[in-house]
């Protein structure tokens, strides 16, 4: 059953990957309509010659490496998914600290619903404020020259026209995440770079079209609405991860532990643990348990401090009091935790584990 559900999972996501694919497709068409006429009239060119080259070249790349990056990533997890797997016998112990029954998915959902609508609208929105602004303050240079002075408000109307393109990035985003729901852990730095790349053009517009001390308050603009848009994506993952309850075992949603004073990061996701953000060299890499895998999931008492080498970049401190120990696929992994947060973490974890077996 549950092997099924990430087969068919898996295969939507191919969906957002083969739009991205098509995209690309068109847009390498269109450059080569900007130069060739009869391609250009099949295809409907309007921007013809060098420049609209190069932009269709653009966007035909743009669409292109997101496609291109998506299918190597389906295609690195389905070859995992399908490497042969050691089951082990679960340890289960009577003491588990009984979790409560939790508010719900579709409350969650509810109330994750409207920040998760935020986080995706925040960087088209102020992408068009800071177009609409640039073209004010450039209009503005010109009035002394009988030009009529632009508004806000008219250039705003105007600017939110004609970016119907610049929400085909957000919509797809959305939409992976929305299939792909045990991802969701990575959903706040996902926002973050989403602002990043819609907000910087726009802070450079606006230095090159206004005035000269137009730079830093464009600049101050979009770091604050990079900085919001981080914030509700972060606010959307505390929505939907806790509190941590029995209506989260049989879902999908991802339940995040960041590693006090660690860069180590504890992912318990759908069909397995995840330990990921571990130094190794000159890159990063990440440790994992498959359910089937998984021989204990406890939380257990540190009398003396302690350091767990959790790869070779990275050390874990584990003070005096409580850990939480998982075991599994020739993994022993010891993370520092509070004893209230650990134990429904640990119970949470085996109650996932046994479902999913």
């Amino acid at each position: 059953m549950v092997r099924g559900e990430e087969r068919t999972s898996s295969g939507v996501l191919l969906i957002p990957i083969g739009l991205c694919g098509v995209l690309g497709l068109v847009g390498l068409a269109m450059a080569v309509g900007a130069v060739v006429p009869a391609v250009g009239d099949a295809m409907g060119v309007d921007s013809r010659g060098i420049g609209g080259m190069i932009g269709y070249l653009f966007g035909a790349l743009f669409f292109g490496s997101i496609g291109a990056g998506g299918l190597w990533v389906w295609r690195r997890a389905e070859k995992r998914r399908d490497t042969p797997r050691t089951r082990a016998e679960l340890a289960v112990t009577d003491d588990m600290a009984p979790l409560p029954a939790g508010p719900g998915l579709v409350a969650r959902w509810c109330l994750a619903a409207p920040f998760l609508l935020l986080a995706t609208l925040v960087p088209l929105l102020g992408q068009v404020a800071m177009s609409a602004w640039a073209s004010v303050s450039f209009g503005e240079t010109f009035a002394g020259f009988g030009a009529p002075d632009p508004t806000f408000g008219a250039e705003f109307r105007d600017a939110i026209g004609r970016v119907g393109y610049a929400a085909i990035l957000p919509g797809l985003v959305l939409l992976v995440f929305l299939v792909r729901r045990t991802m969701f852990a990575m959903w706040p730095k996902t926002c973050l770079w989403l602002a990043v790349f819609a907000l910087a053009p726009g802070v450079l517009l606006g230095s090159v079209m206004g005035s000269g001390g137009s730079f830093l308050p464009n600049l101050a603009l979009g770091a604050g609405l990079v900085w919001l848009n981080y914030l509700m994506g972060r606010l959307v993952l505390w929505r939907l991860s806790q509190p941590i309850a029995l209506d989260l075992v049989p879902s999908e949603l991802e339940v995040p532990y960041q590693v006090p004073d660690s860069p180590a990061r504890l992912r318990v996701q759908r069909d397995r643990l995840v330990l990921d953000r571990l130094g190794a060299g000159k890159g990063k890499v990440r440790k994992e348990i498959l359910w089937a895998e998984l021989s204990e999931a406890r939380l257990e008492p540190v009398g003396t401090a302690t350091t767990w080498q959790a790869s070779t970049g990275t050390s874990i401190e584990v003070p005096p009091g409580h850990a939480v120990r998982l075991r599994g696929a020739d993994e022993n992994w010891l993370l520092p935790i509070e004893e209230p947060l650990g134990e429904d973490l640990t119970t949470l974890i085996t109650l996932r584990a046994q479902s999913r077996r």
